[in-house]
């Protein structure tokens, strides 16, 4: 099939990788993979790519321990976001049945702004 394999040196989560682009979006899932484990296809826009991960490094117990409050938070603030977004939900549907909010779907007979 004549494709490129190409290689790189161990890298973070908020590196750039050539040909891919930044780990933090799509390709994010090496991250999650075992060590010789492959990916699914990733699509980079122009760019798609299959990922091997030959080698994976662990965090040391003292980079755990210097990041925990930093992580902690991170999560904490995600469920708090999670929660936020379901409560709101509820909240909405609720509203919505009793019929304390209604939508219109009349288009408005002038445009916005004229």
């Amino acid at each position: 099939m004549k494709l490129q394999v190409k290689t790189s040196d161990l890298v973070g989560r908020d590196a750039q990788v050539a040909d891919i682009g930044s780990l933090s979006g799509a390709a994010s899932v090496v991250f999650t993979m075992p060590k010789g484990g492959i990916s699914g296809p990733i699509n980079e826009g122009v760019n798609g790519s299959v990922i091997q991960l030959t080698d994976k490094q662990e965090p040391t117990a003292e980079d755990i321990a210097k990041n925990f409050d930093a992580s902690r938070e991170k999560l904490l603030d995600q469920q708090r976001q999670e929660a936020f977004s379901v409560f709101v939900d509820s909240i909405m549907d609720r509203y919505e049945k009793a019929g304390a909010i209604t939508y219109s779907h009349k288009k408005p007979d002038t445009p916005l702004g004229n």
